[in-house]
């Protein structure tokens, strides 16, 4: 039992971090793309949350976590708002050119680690979640062949 809660535990810190990465990863290209509060928000939570409502929806877990349980959608807003305001206040500052420079190269670090640490979180996330949902109705098969080329199939 206490193994399980551990289990739990670490996937919704994996939840967590993928959110915030991704929604600063979505919010840093609205940016970049000049666009207003409303912009940088729905970026930064589509690129949350969008992939995994897909996963849900192939996978036939519906409806989707994200509306099941907003969590992430709200730490991915939230998030939103304050890449937002630490843009706004640093931007005010930044007049030199040697800022400017500074700031596309903390821009393009940011983006790199903050794509790494969400696809990361939610390759690990995709996978469990997958096997859980695919585990309480189905049985996975698989085929091997001699080069080593596998299939999988899935049945009730």
């Amino acid at each position: 039992m206490g193994e399980d809660i551990n289990v739990t535990n670490l996937m919704s810190v994996f939840e967590v971090i993928g959110s915030i990465a991704f929604a600063i990863s979505g919010s840093m290209l609205a940016i970049k793309k000049e666009m207003d509060l409303f912009g940088i928000l729905i970026l930064g939570i589509v690129t949350s949350v969008g992939g995994g409502a897909i996963r849900d929806i192939v996978i036939g877990n519906t409806p989707p976590a994200m509306f099941q349980n907003p969590k992430c959608t709200v730490i991915s807003s939230i998030t939103a708002i304050v890449v937002f305001l630490i843009w706004k206040l640093y931007n005010r500052n930044a007049i030199a050119k040697k800022i400017t420079r500074r700031t596309d190269i903390m821009y393009h670090n940011l983006l790199f680690w903050s794509d790494t640490l969400g696809l990361a979180a939610f390759t690990i996330l995709g996978m469990e979640a997958t096997i859980s949902f695919l585990h309480t109705d189905q049985c996975a098969h698989r085929i091997c062949r001699s080069d080593h080329r596998c299939w999988w199939w899935y049945s009730a």
